[in-house]
């Protein structure tokens, strides 16, 4: 291995977590949004340990007005939910702030 590998491995900054609907019908406006998280097994296998907290959740609305963030500090969620105030595309994204950077995103259209 090289320094460079022992500085910043592969898995650091990856994709490595997996966000699901947990409903699979057509969300509304109003109504709660639940996300399953999980993380890919392959990064579970390079690391062998989970999400390191702090984790940042962040829920973009198409207008400014729905922009949505939460930082989770005490314990790793297995589920998350957000209400959506408007119709459209939703991007939700989990991320690791420090750590190994590990990061999700899952668009919901409403």
């Amino acid at each position: 291995m090289s320094l460079l590998d022992d500085l910043c491995p592969e898995y650091v900054g990856a994709a490595s977590i997996k966000l699901a609907p947990t409903d699979v019908s057509t969300p509304r406006a109003f109504t709660a949004v639940d996300i399953t998280v999980s993380i890919e097994p392959a990064a579970l296998v390079a690391q062998r340990v989970g999400l390191s907290l702090p984790l940042e959740l962040t829920v973009t609305a198409p207008s400014n007005s729905g922009f949505y963030r939460h930082v989770f500090r005490r314990s790793v969620p297995s589920t998350i939910s957000f209400t959506p105030k408007e119709g459209g595309e939703h991007l939700v994204r989990l991320r690791e702030v420090g750590h190994n950077k590990w990061y999700g995103t899952l668009v919901v259209n409403v």
